[in-house]
């Protein structure tokens, strides 16, 4: 279905990127065209008929093809031409989900997608997109595809003039997580040079293992380079943990920097477990699903008994939310005479 109108910023007039084309007419046509076209949606990023570009604007496909080029070396969009796929860059970044709903229209529109380096490309906006946070399977999907695509090994193997399977280079084998893995003296660096602190490296760790251990990891949970997969995870993450610190009160920390205070990890359970209650859903990279009223959590789930409570109160009627019965309507029982 046609859209109706599409979205373009007014201050793409004052783009450096734009303006260095002020001598390619044709270029500039075909970027605002990309923005305003029939096949558009709410990512930037869609498959590109050729076909359908000449016949709306009257051109032939090579100057289509020389004004793409154009457009690609000018960095305002991307194009995979395999699989025909253009990427408005920036696009996330200048009309940014409204809410959690948005976001999950938007990752459902990224994932039909067709994989290409420009699709990782999307996935690496939406994933900093502030609202993209708590969609379910975004993370899963963001790692999959950025393993796929820069950890990317060839299938192909070469003999030599023996033939011999010794001299062959040997493959990497897919596997899966270990339960009681631990980041590594190199996985930690990473994850340091992100500025996390080791107690928050520790509880990543357990969110890694705890989703791509259990049952419900992307792919059944094999990976040939777990390394890849730590640090996606950590440039995914790293920018949310440092949000959650404590804060300068007073000239003072309220605590140090090393550690989670039990008030700051309350709130996180708080703000789990209502998102829980209020989306009736729950991210498996948080561990086992608690229970809930009327249904059953998994075993060995990690919430305090008193914050489900707290919350569980949150979404129960009060008493006083019912009107007192007027007294006309009041059934009484009748008086029998003796």
């Amino acid at each position: 279905m046609a859209r109706d109108f599409a979205q373009i910023s007014c201050t793409v007039w004052n783009s450096r990127k734009l303006r260095s084309l002020k001598d390619d007419d044709a270029a500039r046509l075909l970027y605002f065209y990309l923005h305003s076209n029939e096949l558009t949606n709410n990512v930037g990023c869609y498959v590109l008929k050729i076909g359908a570009v000449t016949e709306d604007i009257g051109w032939t496909e090579g100057k289509v093809r020389k004004a793409l080029d154009s457009l690609c070396k000018a960095d305002l969009i991307g194009f995979d031409s395999a699989e025909r796929l253009v990427r408005i860059v920036g696009f996330l970044e200048k009309f940014p989900t409204t809410n959690w709903k948005h976001a999950a229209g938007c990752f459902r529109v990224a994932a039909a997608l067709p994989d290409c380096g420009e699709k990782l490309a999307l996935f690496k906006s939406l994933v900093r997109d502030p609202h993209a946070g708590d969609v379910e399977g975004l993370r899963a999907a963001f790692d999959s595809l950025s393993e796929q695509y820069r950890y990317k090994e060839t299938d192909t193997e070469t003999e030599t003039d023996t033939g011999t399977d010794a001299m062959r280079p040997s493959r990497v084998k897919a596997e899966r997580l270990s339960s009681d893995w631990k980041p590594t003296e190199k996985d930690r660096a990473y994850a340091k040079s992100k500025n996390l602190t080791d107690s928050e490296i520790d509880e990543e760790a357990i969110a890694f293992v705890r989703y791509w251990a259990g049952p419900d990891a992307k792919g059944g949970g094999k990976k040939k380079d777990w390394h890849g997969t730590w640090c996606n995870r950590i440039d995914t993450v790293a920018d949310r943990i440092i949000g959650r610190r404590p804060r300068v009160v007073g000239g003072k920390l309220s605590a140090t920097a090393d550690a989670t205070p039990a008030a700051t990890q309350r709130s996180t359970y708080i703000a789990r477990y209502r998102g829980y209650r209020e989306r009736d859903f729950w991210i498996p990279t948080f561990g086992p699903k608690p229970p809930k009223p009327g249904f059953a959590g998994e075993p060995n789930y990690d919430m305090p008994q008193d914050v489900m409570d707290e919350v569980d109160k949150e979404f129960a009627p009060a008493d006083d939310d019912m009107p007192p019965i007027p007294s006309f309507l009041k059934c009484e029982k009748p008086e029998v005479a003796a």
